[in-house]
């Protein structure tokens, strides 16, 4: 509607500025809408999976992105959290950072669920303590009944 009384503003002259106009909203509109669904669709399918030798990313939207990344524990050097903005500390989800000796890139994972938590998760499993012992409320963290979760 508000696409349509600007378009309207512009006059009967120019009929052709007006239909122009409205093409170009309507686009933006469709591409905004498209990014935005791609973004809830990937945040919905996309997983983090912790075990206690690796951390494995699975980035998944049909037909667009089909990612794997793995990260070995015991490469770990650093991993830092990062909340930059008033919606991402209000909602709590942040960017959590990994970074490892050797590699000149850093492993980013996005849209993590309460960062601080993730972090004391992946150095309590770096430093082999029991799963009873972590506190995994708030970070919908799954695991069985039964686990075998410090075997080698």
């Amino acid at each position: 509607m508000l696409f349509y009384q600007i378009g309207r503003s512009f006059g009967t002259a120019s009929e052709l500025f007006q239909l122009l106009f409205y093409l170009i909203s309507y686009i933006v509109f469709l591409v905004s809408f498209h990014y935005f669904f791609m973004l809830i669709l990937q945040w919905l399918v996309s997983c983090i999976i912790i075990t206690n030798k690796r951390i494995i990313e699975l980035k998944y939207v049909p037909f667009v992105i089909d990612d794997i990344n793995h990260v070995e524990l015991n490469k770990i050097n650093e991993i830092e959290k990062v909340k930059h903005g008033i919606i991402k500390n209000f909602l709590n989800y942040g960017e959590v950072n990994i970074i490892i000796a050797g590699v000149k890139d850093n492993i980013s994972f996005r849209y993590v669920r309460r960062p601080s938590k993730f972090v004391n998760l992946i150095e309590a499993i770096k430093l082999q303590k029991p799963l009873e012992k972590i506190d995994l409320k708030g970070i919908r963290a799954n695991f069985g009944a039964k686990y075998s979760y410090l075997e080698k």
